[in-house]
């Protein structure tokens, strides 16, 4: 196992609930191992929960069980990644919401998956073709791209998947210099405020694709479409930071994130 794993024990016991989790997402041969797991390294080890109960402690056991779908790999990546920060893998699950977790039903073992990730993957770019084609950009795989002094790119990226839901990102970025300026969609609020909110764009299994399709073109239309058609010039986008377009940001190296 990993280093972030610790040997020591941590508790408490699993909750009724995540037991019947385990049971329907697993195979026989690989519950114990994962509910081990669960008691063993997703506890009152994970940060700030040393005193959380089995109830308290659901959302987080839940949150890495969806994130496996029945993999024990996967499980172990949850797992890792909530030794490193928990609120990553609630917000990789759709769980910043405190009640979400409850209203998860997990997909029982064996049963086929109810959405096609890859077809709803090229509806979209089939979707925003009808906005950047006239803007002069090119389908380069899952990234669009527009040749010029500020190249420019919206990439379309497939996030976690089950077999009843999946979620996509989007990212737009001015390739000025430098620094290169990115905005992700769908944008969140700033601060604590986002942890209610589910990231990316999310599709579930009997949600109309359309409603998603016509999600994603509405931000690119809103929150990227002008940008893309002002900030072709080096000038411009100094512009940008002046007039205080681009005020809310954060500089990461040498990229400017945008709020």
């Amino acid at each position: 196992m990993s280093r972030l794993f610790r040997k020591r024990a941590s508790g408490p016991d699993l909750s009724p609930e995540t037991l019947r989790r385990v049971d329907v997402l697993f195979p026989s041969e690989d519950r114990e191992r994962a509910k081990a797991l669960l008691y063993e390294q997703c506890g009152n080890n994970l940060p700030f929960l040393a005193k959380a109960d089995m109830y308290e402690l659901e959302r987080f056991r839940f949150a890495a069980l969806k994130y496996s779908d029945g993999n024990f790999s996967m499980l172990e990546d949850a797992v890792k990644l909530a030794q490193v920060d928990w609120r990553d893998l609630l917000m990789a699950t759709g769980f910043g919401n405190v009640d979400a977790h409850r209203r998860w039903k997990p997909k029982p073992l064996g049963k086929p998956a109810e959405i096609d990730p890859v077809l709803l993957l090229a509806g979209i770019h089939d979707h925003l073709a009808a906005v950047l084609i006239p803007l002069g950009f090119e389908r380069h795989g899952d990234e669009w791209r527009r040749s010029g002094e500020v190249p420019q790119s919206l990439r379309v990226q497939k996030g976690l998947t089950s077999r009843i839901e999946t979620r996509f990102f989007l990212q737009a970025r001015l390739e000025a210099k430098p620094v290169s300026l990115v905005l992700h969609l769908p944008r969140l609020p700033v601060g604590l405020a986002k942890l209610a909110n589910e990231q990316g764009y999310v599709f579930r299994a009997g949600d109309s694709e359309e409603a998603l399709y016509m999600a994603v073109v509405r931000d690119v239309v809103h929150y990227s479409q002008s940008w893309f058609q002002r900030f072709t010039s080096a000038n411009e986008v100094q512009l940008g930071f002046d007039d205080g377009t681009f005020a809310l940001h954060l500089r990461v190296e040498d990229q400017v994130l945008l709020f």
